[in-house]
């Protein structure tokens, strides 16, 4: 359970911004793929770049917390294509690149 009701939870959310102030529980930064909206938008044309969501990712493991990339559906269920291709492109990076920032927030490099 999350703190955005108002009571504590058992993890800190931050929304749209890396926050883990308090390092005594778990927490996620909840981030939208889309720079504008949080659901599907037809003439949402600003998306993140890879690099962007693998800084933001890096960020959040580091600070001992999870990304939540938010990636809105259109109506019929389906992503839009511009997010598939952004999801694409850091899975891509992450095959290639996942396990040296494992090692790396895990302390062994």
């Amino acid at each position: 359970m999350n703190d955005r009701m108002g009571l504590p939870g058992d993890f800190a959310t931050a929304e749209q911004h890396l926050s883990h102030g308090d390092r005594t529980r778990p927490w996620e930064a909840c981030i939208t793929a889309a720079e504008r909206h949080w659901g599907h938008h037809a003439g949402e044309r600003l998306i993140k770049r890879p690099e962007q969501v693998v800084h933001l990712l890096a960020q959040a493991a580091e600070g001992g917390g999870n990304l939540l990339l938010n990636v809105g559906p259109k109506a019929d269920g389906s992503l839009p294509q511009p997010c598939v291709g952004l999801l694409e492109d850091v899975g891509r990076w992450m095959g290639r690149n996942g396990a040296a920032l494992i090692w790396r927030l895990a302390g062994r490099v």
